[in-house]
């Protein structure tokens, strides 16, 4: 019986799987519920790992779209411990490998980046047009830490079906409208490398990023990355590229 089981639990993840690979394909991204989701004591291990003022306290800024806190940024002793905690919050309600190898060939021979906590600053700056990740054939992933993630809160648009479009020009000519995006606290949006997407002066939503590629990500940051990943990789001179 368990193993009858185990076998249609397994059918029906590849089946769910498949449906979101086909998802993938066609629009650059998709959504992934989460089963179950973050308890209130993984939530709060999140935030004190960082800081409950560092994600919560007042900050504003014309220019800058988000501030970021990665685990290399502590001490060299509790760099592991805060990784591997991070790391598990990623795969929580999800089965985090298989969405990887619908996705890449061999996961084996891929580049992890992060993960990386999140904060979306209210800002003055234009909205402007990006790429979910570096490298084009890159992933993104992207996990609310504690309450939903939407426009009001600096959650990014995306442009369907844009991961195909090469340039700007190519994406205004396309007739690619920007859809905003909502994703709940037992959600995981998963995006396509070259998705275009346009930030928001918004602020106020925290998540955790981790990005997945074939290439090495500082090779591939340019004027379309997104600010946190250029200065996560100490590339932010690049954006000008």
């Amino acid at each position: 019986m368990t193993n009858n089981h185990s076998s249609y639990v397994d059918f029906l993840e590849g089946d769910v799987i498949t449906t979101e690979f086909n998802k993938m394909e066609d629009k650059g991204y998709y959504l992934l519920n989460s089963n179950p989701k973050p308890s209130e004591q993984e939530v709060e291990a999140i935030e004190d790992s960082v800081g409950k003022n560092e994600l919560r306290g007042d900050f504003q800024s014309d220019t800058v779209p988000t501030k970021y806190f990665s685990w290399e940024q502590y001490r060299k002793e509790i760099r592991p411990e805060i990784k591997e905690l991070w790391k598990k919050f990623m795969g929580i309600g999800i089965n985090l490998d298989v969405n990887l190898l619908s996705r890449f060939e061999n996961v084996g021979d891929t580049f992890q980046q992060g993960p990386i906590v999140v904060r979306f600053i209210p800002n003055s700056a234009a909205a402007s047009l990006k790429r979910s990740h570096p490298c084009r054939d890159g992933l993104s992933i992207w996990r609310p830490i504690r309450n939903s993630l939407g426009p009001e809160n600096g959650m990014f648009k995306v442009y369907p079906g844009s991961h195909h479009v090469e340039t700007i020009g190519e994406l205004q000519s396309s007739g690619i409208k920007p859809v905003e995006v909502w994703v709940r606290a037992d959600q995981v949006l998963f995006t396509h490398g070259g998705l275009w997407i346009e930030t928001l002066g918004s602020g106020g939503g925290t998540l955790m990023w981790m990005g997945v590629s074939t290439h090495l990500v500082g090779l591939h940051i340019d004027r379309y990355s997104l600010h946190f990943i250029a200065d996560a990789y100490s590339a932010s001179h690049l954006l000008s590229r």
